[in-house]
């Protein structure tokens, strides 16, 4: 029966020491190193003392936990990371906030918006084309003439000078007496400054039995035409009809003339003289090419 007890004893001589520890009021850390008791300090990743050491601050890092071992419901809602207001590694301060206006946004490629034009600007050099002063140009055409006209001319500012068309001044004698014995005027026609055609006629008429040579001639300014009837026979009534044209340039306001000699022989008188002048818009009167 001792030998019962003694071996009872001995297997649980750890038990009975630690009851005994515990009714005694010491604590002892069955540690492998030395024992610690109730109020001694904790060392290592612990704080405080025994019995209640606690985990030290800091010395808790990603190395010491787990993966999946501390959930979102133990993170700290207001907590936040060290580089929370980094973007790629960059502070915030490097980005540009959402009212912020960029140091060079009034420039384009670098340069100043005061060196562009606005869209209700004007360039300086706005009414020129290729260099040139838009006063230098022709303005646009705005006057019109007349039915039956046309334009004469276009001034520098757009108005036109209307030329009435082709106009025809004419004058007429059914008898102009007897010719002169030297050339004189059997009739005569004013006309304004322009550019004719003009023509004209005037029958001869001799009354006695004489030979008839008359000459007449149409002037305007120093451009004349020549018309003459030569007959040697003694016939009265020997009558001839000389035709006249001509063209001339008047500069100014001017005079036609049809004039006349039958160098004094006989009676010749002269009828129906007819002169027309028609002005033209442009006249070209050069030499016939033809022989």
């Amino acid at each position: 029966m001792f030998r019962k007890a003694g071996a009872h004893v001995r297997a649980n001589v750890i038990g009975y020491v630690a009851l005994f520890v515990a009714l005694g009021g010491t604590a002892v850390a069955a540690t492998t190193g030395t024992p610690m008791l109730n109020g001694d300090p904790a060392g290592g990743s612990l704080m405080g003392s025994y019995p209640d050491p606690v985990i030290g601050r800091g010395t808790v890092g990603p190395a010491e936990l787990a993966d999946g071992a501390v959930g979102t419901a133990k993170l700290d809602p207001l907590a936040k990371a060290p580089d929370a207001d980094k973007v790629d590694g960059m502070d915030s301060t490097s980005f540009l906030q959402t009212g912020g206006k960029a140091t060079d946004a009034d420039r384009l490629d670098g340069i100043d918006s005061t060196s562009f034009l606005r869209t209700t600007g004007k360039a300086t050099d706005a009414d020129r084309l290729d260099g040139i002063d838009s006063t230098s140009f022709q303005l646009r055409v705005f006057g019109g003439c007349a039915l039956g006209s046309s334009i004469q001319a276009v001034g520098s500012t757009g108005s036109v000078v209307c030329n009435a068309g082709p106009a025809a001044f004419s004058t007429f004698d059914d008898d102009t007496g007897s010719l002169c014995n030297s050339p004189c005027a059997e009739g005569t026609l004013s006309l304004p400054a322009g550019l004719y055609a003009i023509t004209a006629k005037l029958e001869v008429f001799q009354n006695a039995a004489r030979a008839m040579f008359v000459v007449c001639r149409l002037t305007a300014g120093s451009d004349v035409d020549r018309s003459e009837f030569d007959n040697q026979a003694a016939l009265a009534g020997t009558a001839a009809m000389l035709p006249f044209q001509l063209v001339h340039a008047f500069g100014s306001p001017g005079l036609v003339s049809v004039s006349c000699t039958d160098f004094g022989v006989g009676d010749v008188r002269g009828h129906d003289l007819k002169i027309t002048a028609t002005r033209l818009g442009s006249l070209s009167n050069v030499p016939s090419n033809v022989g």
